[in-house]
């Protein structure tokens, strides 16, 4: 189980990574931030295409620290129960970039599940 569980914690903190880079035009000062965080700052003069494949020469590699930045809150339960989320949601047509908090009840929510 902690096998999977860490393979899929590489596949999102890899994702991330990818996505930064995509980001970085709009997002340049807190893409750097997460860069050096995560101590994976793009190498001057490669290709998009070289820095943005998963799992590369250029990405994360296994047993990398990962730190929680500033840029997002990430997922936090509270002590009443409820989980709340912080999300960044971009239209690249006009550049607009909207945060996200979401406030989930958890009670209510396996109630409708059955969960």
């Amino acid at each position: 189980a902690k096998g999977r569980l860490a393979d899929i914690l590489y596949t999102c903190a890899e994702s991330i990574r990818i996505a930064s880079l995509l980001l970085s035009p709009a997002l340049t000062s807190k893409m750097k931030q997460l860069w050096e965080s995560w101590q994976c700052v793009p190498a001057a003069g490669v290709p998009l295409e070289a820095l943005a494949q998963f799992a590369g020469p250029h990405g994360l590699r296994g047993g990398s620290k990962v730190t929680k930045g500033e840029i997002l809150n990430g997922v936090v339960t509270r002590p009443d129960g409820r989980v709340v989320t912080d999300s960044l949601v971009l239209r690249s047509k006009t550049g607009t970039v909207r945060r996200i908090e979401g406030v989930h009840n958890m009670e209510k929510l396996a109630a409708l599940t059955g969960r």
